[in-house]
């Protein structure tokens, strides 16, 4: 590593060029610009009125010529059209107050700059901490094995990273690293080291240097102080993606282990911030029908990333059940880390940083959530002793990285008060025992209501104990109360949610004016993009709380959400103000608001079956949806029918939940460093068909012959097709879509099987079950010990054989995927010495008219009779179904949207001609289309 650091090194002060911007400097200055400034001089200078407004008229001209290329060049060449956003926001003026130190001194200087800045994010530094409680109260875990890394987990880690990231102290950015990582000995080379820090227990001293870059925290009244600064960690960029791959391992593996608590939201996988909130949404409402009254309490860990204690960190590691080989490297990782601060273009000397881990890092999520998970294991021990557990428990308690929520309820105020007053005084205790401070300043108490129509219920404050709410000046409970960006009032009818939200989206589409308008600019499917993808997931934030038609303000706030709708239909087709809306968003594309938050809500619910077990919402639902999770006294599952619709949950749909497709995302078999693509990489060959229609033809024709050339291989040749009916056919009198296989060894047709694969199912699930089926025919073949030297799969589409095989198929964790990744490893497995390929061919090319016959060994004709086969197919009962008749996740996802494509359509009031496409194949797209079509057809009979 001292060698790959010195090559950069040197490489960046050989051809590095220091270039100092001017502030006069603008991009779209051209020659035009210059002579017109030129002639302006030369002919009385700014004073010369026809010389003042030519010289204004050529720099217009220039600007609008080179942002328009901007526009044309992100929008039409990138095909990104979001990376324009960021030109809508606000600009807001940097902070120029003097950052003042410990005695409210200003710092004047550089060093004494520097030095405040280091005192305040390492105040943490030798400060006392106890883990007495941690071998006490909770079981030490066994010990789990771990893997070498392999170079699929580099390939996985480096695809994620975005190419416009800042780079570190090495100056090396991401471009450049993926085109270094496009030479497979740069991949080996840097998984050997990755598996050689982990054999030795050593992090080289190279990718311990960092740069802290200081950047100011959003919203805050005054920046004269240096907690009002966020420090970012910018490290070496051959380190990120080895960490980016060490932080997948650990998250996974902490998961399936239940080392992170079930309480915890933050930086977890399949946890987001819309889960704790509807949580907190279910406890509240099932306090209402139980006659009870809710109160919360939200803290804050001050300085929380800076004031992680190493030692307490590794003593973590070992006490969860991590391996050796991970205590020794974190060991060593955590220490000896040095870094520089920059702030305004101004970088420090290298500080020593012995407490905390960067922001920025991608280990920081990991060891930060597995930090705190060890409080809250804590503090759900003392809420759960018999012996020492106050009168009321909590109900529950919540956690987003270091923002925690606890959650009383009781039959009163009083009950609940004390409860949140006792259990906070705990966790400052179990904070402190590990080197954290509570940020007192920050705590929050909202009380909800009696129930969902009073609105006059009381509101007491709290008396917490500790400064700076105490009996004189107690906390005081907020009407409103933002918590993790979503705005609860205290009868959840979530109207100041909406309002804040639609507010900040018709802002933000009013300024993306500015990116095109009926003339120039960005095109109208373009506009359509940029609102379906930005500017709709900020006014339907939250949409899972209040998402409940027929509940208490419902229709207020989709008429606040409407104008966000109209804004957007309005700037799409440059329309004016008093064009009708209806016809507005119908020709824009855009489906009705009513309509598009219903498909946005099902998908929701539909993903409730994609999460991992002991998830936050598992345990609040049904036991049989609940995946093994500990049920919650609040839990759905003790409720009557009757009682759930006092509830009036937001995850009462759920239960009603039409797919029923089991997911495992803690599979052994999706594991990093366990899966197919890690143990055997090379194992399965994939013969991309070419994209170029002569090579095409040239590569059909050497498939022709294939079995011929190859007549010691066995030829799987799958076809699989979606039977399509009309919507009104109920789907009991519907027949399956059936997937075929033939088989040919040594030139000629061996077996030839045809099996249904359900009724609602989709292009994935069909090659899914049809590549299943071939692998296992193939298995027992080489089982019954058929001299076969080679496996060769034929499939229409080998993105999705690759991302069954590799279980990289979304959502993960699918049957399915981990159905034929097992297929393909049974075979690596027990037969090395057999090569599995995979083939694509065309559809095209296997359905039509031949001139050969079977006789000949030609691959056609089997193809002929294999989609014959499947075509011709009709099975209406489940005698011959050999896999689940439920609706699959991909299938239901697409229902959801045809069925709101319809119901808009049915709006229109217009009869289907026989030559139209059914209501199966529409898409918003074509809606708008049609309505073109049909208003021009109405023009021309009209004159």
């Amino acid at each position: 590593m001292g060698r790959v650091s010195t090559a950069f090194e040197r490489a960046w002060e050989a051809y590095s060029e220091e270039r100092k911007p001017s502030r006069h400097g603008k991009k779209w200055w051209n020659e035009d610009c210059k002579k017109a400034y030129q002639e302006m001089g030369e002919n009385g200078g700014p004073r010369n009125k026809e010389m003042r407004n030519k010289m204004r008229k050529t720099l217009r001209i220039a600007r609008r010529q080179y942002f328009d290329k901007q526009i044309h060049n992100m929008a039409s060449d990138r095909k990104r059209p979001w990376d324009l956003m960021p030109w809508t926001r606000e600009r807001k003026m940097p902070a120029v107050e003097a950052i003042l130190d410990s005695e409210g001194n200003s710092c004047n200087t550089e060093e004494k700059l520097f030095e405040t800045l280091h005192n305040t994010y390492n105040a943490a530094d030798n400060r006392e901490v106890d883990v007495s409680s941690m071998y006490k109260e909770i079981e030490e875990f066994e010990e789990r094995e771990w893997v070498k890394f392999s170079v699929q987990e580099f390939h996985d880690a480096l695809k994620n990273c975005a190419k416009n990231t800042a780079p570190g102290p090495d100056h090396v950015s991401w471009r450049l690293w993926k085109r270094f990582a496009s030479d497979d000995t740069v991949c080996h080379f840097v998984t050997k080291i990755a598996n050689a820090c982990f054999d030795t227990g050593y992090w080289p001293q190279h990718f311990k240097q960092s740069i802290s870059v200081i950047i100011p925290k959003p919203g805050k009244p005054s920046y004269d102080k240096a907690k009002s600064f966020r420090p970012i960690v910018l490290l070496n960029t051959m380190g990120k993606p080895i960490e980016k791959m060490i932080a997948r391992r650990l998250q996974f593996e902490s998961i399936e282990a239940g080392v992170i608590h079930p309480c915890q939201t933050g930086g977890i996988l399949q946890r987001s911030v819309e889960d704790a909130a509807v949580a907190l949404t279910h406890h509240v409402r099932t306090a209402w029908a139980k006659k009870k009254v809710t109160s919360v309490l939200a803290f804050d860990v001050a300085q929380f990333f800076p004031s992680l204690n190493h030692n307490v960190l590794s003593k973590i590691f070992k006490h969860f059940g991590f391996s050796a080989s991970v205590v020794s490297f974190f060991s060593d990782y955590l220490v000896g880390r040095k870094t520089q601060y920059s702030i305004d273009n101004i970088t420090s000397p290298l500080f020593d940083s012995n407490v905390g881990v960067g922001q920025g890092s991608a280990l920081s999520p990991i060891l930060s959530a597995l930090y705190i998970a060890l409080c809250f294991h804590l503090l759900d021990k003392w809420v759960k002793d018999k012996e020492d557990r106050i009168h009321f428990p909590l109900i529950s308690f919540l956690s987003f990285v270091d923002d925690g929520l606890l959650v009383a309820m009781g039959d009163c105020r009083m009950d609940t008060h004390d409860t949140l007053k006792e259990a906070y005084a705990q966790m400052t205790s179990i904070f402190k025992d590990f080197g954290l401070v509570m940020e007192h300043t920050k705590t929050e108490l909202f009380n909800f209501a009696d129930s969902a129509r009073n609105k006059n219920s009381p509101n007491p404050s709290i008396n917490l104990g500790v400064a700076p709410f105490t009996r004189e000046s107690p906390c005081v409970p907020k009407d409103v109360w933002r918590y993790l960006g979503i705005m609860f009032d205290r009868n959840l009818t979530f109207r100041d949610h909406v309002k804040f939200y639609s507010t900040k989206s018709v802002s933000a589409v009013r300024c993306m004016k500015s990116l095109g308008n009926s003339n120039r600019g960005l095109t109208p499917k373009q506009k359509r993009l940029l609102y379906i993808s930005c500017i709709q997931p900020i006014a339907t934030f939250g949409l899972r709380c209040w998402y409940k038609p027929g509940t208490r303000a419902f229709k207020t706030n989709i008429k606040m959400l409407r104008l966000t709708h109209n804004q957007g239909a309005r700037w799409i087709t440059g329309a004016f103000r008093t064009s009708p809306m209806g016809a507005m968003t119908a020709v824009a594309g855009l489906m009705p608001l009513h309509l598009q938050l219903k498909k946005l809500f099902e998908r929701s619910v539909i993903r409730i079956n994609t999460l991992h077990p002991h998830h936050p919402v598992l345990s609040l639902l049904e036991r049989r949806k609940a995946k093994g999770s500990t049920l919650h006294p609040n839990a759905l599952e003790r409720k009557s029918k009757t009682i759930r619709k006092v509830i009036k949950s937001p995850l009462h749909s759920v239960i009603d939940n039409p797919s029923s497709e089991i997911f495992d995302p803690l599979s052994e078999h999706i594991k990093p460093g366990h899966r197919l693509v890690d143990r055997h990489p090379d194992k399965v060959k994939f013969v991309l068909m070419p994209n170029n229609r002569k090579d095409r033809d040239e590569y059909h024709n050497n498939l022709n012959l294939a079995p011929v050339k190859e007549p010691t291989a066995l030829h799987l040749f799958t076809a699989g097709v979606k039977h399509k009916f009309d919507p009104s056919v109920p789907i009991s009198h519907r027949t399956h879509s059936h997937i075929a296989l033939v088989t040919a060894f040594k030139g000629r047709a061996v077996t030839s099987k045809t099996r249904a694969a359900g009724r609602r199912v989709n292009e994935e699930t069909i090659v899914g079950w049809s590549t299943f089926l071939a692998l296992i025919k193939a298995h027992k073949k080489l089982q019954k010990g058929w001299p076969i030297s080679k496996v060769v799969l034929y499939t229409t589409s080998q993105l999705i054989v690759k991302n069954l095989m590799s279980t990289n198929s979304k959502p993960l964790g699918s049957q399915l995927s981990i159905a034929v990744s097992l297929a393909f490893d049974a075979i690596a497995n027990n037969f090395p010495e057999v090569d599995i390929e995979v083939r694509g061919f065309n559809k095209s090319w296997a359905t039509a008219p031949g001139f050969y016959t079977e006789d000949l060994g030609m691959l056609q004709p089997l193809a002929q009779r294999a989609y014959h086969s499947a075509e011709n197919a009709r099975t209406f009962t489940e005698r011959s179904l050999s896999f689940p008749q439920s609706a699959s996740y991909h299938y239901t996802r697409q229902k959801t949207t045809r069925d709101a494509i319809q119901l808009w359509q049915i709006g229109f009031q217009v009869v289907r001609m026989p030559t139209e496409p059914p209501p199966h194949m529409l898409s918003s797209g074509s809606i708008c289309y049609d309505l073109r079509a049909n208003t021009q057809v109405a023009t021309k009979a009209k004159t």
